[in-house]
């Protein structure tokens, strides 16, 4: 029966289209969780948000998640190159987004353990700072936002990586192949490799074949085909007619136009 080549699997087990399919569903679904998120202004929800300046800036970018989880879905689905690397483009750019974000966390939080006895804490107020500086839990929050960066950098890390890979291997245009056996497994195409069919080609044959092909198409443009009032003959002066002069034909074809239906009309076609 006829198959895609086999791309590989991603998280150990799951075939390599279905996951990058399925990253691309759950990119839509956080694209939708960060909207609500925006529209509730709940900071709470917030992916850190210590550092005022840049608090929205992370659920703000994952609002577009909606519309490039949609693009990768159909992008995978309709197997659309530019739309998967679309999609991917916008893993990376969530992944360096969280990455400035969490640095300017870090930035905002140095100064947390004095926050409450500083005048700053009066001009310039942070609710989110306030509270846990007012409970003397900094050195812990530190901690604890540090390792959910960490877990967090990996797994956005990780549906990029696969999103890309499979870009890269999908460039190589791996072909549809007829399997018989459920053991005969198609080799899988790298970017070293590549897709053999890739070197099959033998481009001073394909030029060549282009070359006759135009030929072939001048003459058939040239000749009767199409022509449901033809007579006898072929066109005065086509390539046709000229060919059939330099095989040893005896005269043009024009001159012989007198057999059949009144011979060759000018500008009219043959058989």
């Amino acid at each position: 029966m006829p198959i895609q080549k086999d791309l590989g699997k991603c998280c150990f087990c799951v075939p390599l289209r279905l996951g990058v399919l399925a990253l691309c569903v759950i990119t839509f679904c956080h694209g939708v969780l960060c909207t609500l998120i925006v529209f509730n202004q709940d900071s709470r929800l917030l992916p850190g948000g210590y550092n005022p300046a840049t608090r929205w800036f992370g659920v703000t970018l994952g609002c577009f998640g909606q519309v490039f989880g949609l693009v990768g879905i159909l992008g995978v689905m309709d197997t659309k190159l530019s739309w998967i690397k679309a999609y991917n483009y916008f893993q990376w750019s969530k992944l360096f987004m969280g990455i400035f974000v969490f640095l300017m966390d870090m930035y905002a939080l140095r100064g947390c353990g004095a926050y409450v006895f500083t005048i700053h804490s009066q001009v310039a107020y942070n609710n989110v700072m306030d509270t846990i500086s007012g409970k003397f839990v900094c050195e812990w929050t530190k901690n604890a936002y540090m390792m959910g960066f960490v877990i967090d950098f990996f797994l956005q890390y990780y549906m990029a990586w696969i999103g890309q890979c499979y870009c890269g291997l999908m460039e190589q245009t791996p072909a549809c192949l007829i399997k018989f056996e459920d053991y005969d497994e198609p080799t899988i195409p790298t970017g070293t490799v590549g897709e053999p069919a890739n070197y099959f080609i033998d481009a001073e044959a394909q030029r060549e074949y282009t070359r006759l092909r135009n030929d072939l198409e001048n003459k058939l443009n040239t000749s009767s085909m199409g022509d449901h009032q033809h007579v006898k003959g072929m066109v005065s002066g086509s390539m046709a007619e000229v060919e059939y002069a330099n095989a040893g034909g005896k005269g043009s074809m024009a001159a012989r136009g007198a057999e059949g239906r009144g011979g060759v009309r000018p500008g009219s076609y043959g058989t």
